[in-house]
């Protein structure tokens, strides 16, 4: 920007702002404080000449709505240290003398809110212990009241009524069903086949094991019916019947039984 003419107060505003600005050109100085809602922008006039503390307290009350005494105005968030903290300093202090340019940001604690917090005015902290140890001793007399004697016996009822018993389920009568599966294949792509715009039922021809308790299905035949997508049902006219007999009596001869449906 040198190079190119620029005036050094130009590039100072540029880089931040300059501590010459307010009192030279008449301009407000912008500060941006962090608070618990956010962070808020407020504009301090010059006035006759550089804009002090007291100004600063005083755009605050009147832009941000917070008293002059509920201001804590610290350059950190935890003001440890007394040369952190702006309110100690005199009010017709200039902003500059403290270290405060255009555009900086400092930290404004509303004390109203931080009592309502248990947060005392002079930012001493109402301790934890204490207020356990009242409500610990609340906690304690009331305990005292309702405590009630019980004997052993009572107690052991009690953890029996609440305990839970796990039993073994009963021994199932089939133990699995294994499908041929060519057989369920040629099912389930037909199925497909139609987008299940059509509901099918099929019988399910197969052998009983009986070292294993299970099922071996090795047919599945699909009986004369008419399907639509809500339900199907089986025709029961005599070419319907007729299949039906000449299916069982194929079935007999291969030695397999009806087992299911699908």
């Amino acid at each position: 920007l040198s190079r190119l003419g620029a005036e050094p107060r130009l590039v100072r505003r540029i880089r931040g702002g300059s501590d010459a600005h307010s009192a030279e050109d008449g301009r407000p100085l912008v500060l941006r404080l962090r608070t618990r809602d956010g962070v808020k922008r407020v504009s301090v006039a010059a006035g006759n000449g550089h804009p002090t503390l007291d100004a600063l307290q005083r755009a605050v009350l009147a832009q941000l709505r917070v008293p002059i005494r509920a201001q804590r105005l610290s350059r950190r968030c935890s003001a440890d240290s007394a040369e952190q903290l702006l309110g100690d300093a005199k009010a017709h202090v200039p902003l500059r003398e403290l270290g405060v340019r255009n555009g900086d940001f400092l930290h404004l604690t509303d004390l109203r809110s931080e009592n309502e917090d248990g947060i005392s005015g002079s930012g001493s902290i109402r301790t934890a212990a204490m207020a356990a140890t009242s409500s610990g001793a609340t906690r304690g007399t009331r305990g005292t009241r309702t405590t009630r004697k019980r004997t052993w016996q009572q107690i052991e009822d009690e953890r029996v009524a609440r305990e839970v018993k796990l039993r073994a389920p009963p021994a199932p009568r089939c133990g699995f069903v294994a499908l041929d599966r060519a057989a369920s294949k040629s099912f389930a792509d037909y199925v497909l086949d139609c987008e299940f715009e059509h509901m099918r039922i099929a019988w399910l021809y197969g052998r009983r094991a009986s070292k294993e308790k299970g099922i071996l299905v090795d047919v599945v035949y699909e009986p004369p019916q008419a399907g639509s997508e809500a339900d199907v049902r089986l025709l029961h006219d005599d070419r319907a019947q007729a299949e039906l007999r000449t299916a069982t009596a194929l079935a007999r001869a291969l030695g397999l039984q009806r087992v299911g449906w699908a």
